[in-house]
């Protein structure tokens, strides 16, 4: 499984630093839940969307995230 970072506006995949693709294999994984949350944080994003991503399109989950909700706090999960 990979955690990912999706732009819920355009669709697209955070790869690095601020470049984004439309490719979910080129996204950068996270790793970990909390990595996501703390990237997003860390970036400012607004309607971001991290997902658990299984290799199928299909498999994938889904959550969003938007201005102001914080979610889990690091460390927390």
């Amino acid at each position: 499984m990979k955690v990912l970072v999706r732009n819920g506006d355009t669709g697209l995949f955070l790869k690095d630093g601020s470049l984004w693709t439309d490719k979910a294999v080129e996204a950068r994984d996270f790793g970990l839940y909390s990595n996501a949350i703390e990237g997003v944080w860390g970036m400012s994003l607004k309607n971001a969307e991290i997902v658990l991503s299984f290799g199928d399109a299909s498999l994938d989950v889904r959550i969003p995230l938007h201005q102001g909700q914080r979610g889990p706090e690091p460390g927390s999960l």
